[in-house]
């Protein structure tokens, strides 16, 4: 913890980034110890995510989420082919 509390000093640091969910316990408990906000992936990802959802945000359509292509088939699967 000692060297903790030199690095938060050194770089003049605002808050702590936990980089793994492992380290979710800990968020409280640092938080408490050297007086600046923790923040955990797992928390976050659920905080960002419902606020995407209640914004009614979805995956762009463009670049690599685009719909694929239609696709001609050939064969027996020539019915599944769009007209």
């Amino acid at each position: 913890m000692r060297r903790n509390r030199k690095s938060i000093n050194y770089y003049k640091s605002e808050a702590i980034i936990l980089g793994c969910a492992g380290m979710a316990d800990f968020a409280e408990k640092l938080e408490e110890k050297f007086s600046i906000p923790v923040v955990e992936g797992v928390s976050s990802s659920i905080i960002l995510a419902e606020g995407l959802i209640r914004m009614k945000k979805n995956t762009s359509k463009l670049g690599g989420y685009s719909y694929p292509n239609p696709k001609k088939y050939s064969g027996i699967f020539k019915s599944f082919s769009f007209k």
